[in-house]
């Protein structure tokens, strides 16, 4: 089978957002999960073909080949992704509301004068308050304190908080909009190819998803440490650790403590 057309569509979708700095590199991540994908496809039309094989035994051929190779390829392959949406994280948690110093007597007066003069108004003049006028000093009186004190609309509020943060941080939360829409596409191709997976192998959602997860999430991974200029795998109750092999950093944590390394493992 060939997903040719509609893996040029799909990441036609990405190449849309090419002026994105990081266009290139997530067009890339979801590139390679879609030949992951086809991939698998095609491993299954050769498997079949072999005719020393019963169904069972081409079964069980397909299946280890997708534990042992393809989902493990598939989850390295969304790791661009995956880091990405991290930096999208740090990117939000810098949207703050506005400081407000507490310590500030008089300031806080003047604050609770404002809810009050706000709290007494129609709901017309509230929303001309914080929506049309979007005066900040009003802004951050309401924003400051629990809605009720203010009585404003649930709808209000939010709108008023997105207006505060827009004013606040606007170019920030445009360049979070941008990394999320590029993202969000690359992160459907890497749905897709996942559900291209299941389908070749015949699986429902369910019995897919107990074999994907332990995988996906390197659960009861081999415990990596650093030593010097070696990665070594720790076994517990050993004194000496045996450098890492290739599948065991490709698979391993970097576990923080022995009570993290059971944890996982009791997942």
């Amino acid at each position: 089978m060939s997903y040719a057309k509609r893996n040029a569509n799909i990441l036609g979708r990405i190449d849309r957002h090419g002026d994105h700095a990081s266009a290139r590199l997530l067009r890339e991540a979801a590139e390679k999960c879609l030949e992951i994908s086809e991939r698998f496809a095609k491993e299954r039309a050769d498997i079949e073909k072999n005719n020393h094989l019963t169904p069972d035994g081409r079964k069980a051929q397909l299946l280890e080949s997708l534990k042992t190779r393809h989902a493990r390829d598939l989850r390295d392959a969304r790791k661009p992704l995956e880091d990405f949406a991290k930096s999208i994280e740090s990117m939000r948690a810098k949207v703050k509301p506005a400081e407000i110093d507490r310590g500030d007597i008089v300031g806080a007066l003047e604050r609770m004068e404002i809810r009050t003069f706000v709290f007494n108004s129609t709901n017309a003049e509230k929303m001309k308050l914080l929506l049309e006028d979007a005066d900040p000093v009003i802004l951050d009186a309401v924003l400051s304190a629990p809605r009720a004190l203010s009585g404003v609309p649930a709808e209000y509020y939010d709108r008023a908080k997105a207006a505060r943060e827009e004013q606040l941080h606007g170019p920030v939360l445009r360049d979070i909009a941008a990394a999320q829409e590029v993202l969000s596409e690359a992160r459907n191709a890497a749905a897709i190819a996942r559900a291209d997976l299941m389908g070749t192998i015949e699986m429902d959602q369910r019995e897919f998803d107990r074999l994907m997860h332990p995988i996906e999430n390197r659960t009861a991974a081999p415990w990596l440490l650093k030593q010097g200029d070696r990665v070594v795998v720790v076994a517990p109750g050993e004194s000496v650790y045996k450098e890492a092999t290739e599948d065991q950093l490709r698979d391993g944590k970097f576990y923080a403590s022995m009570q993290e390394y059971q944890q996982d493992r009791a997942a």
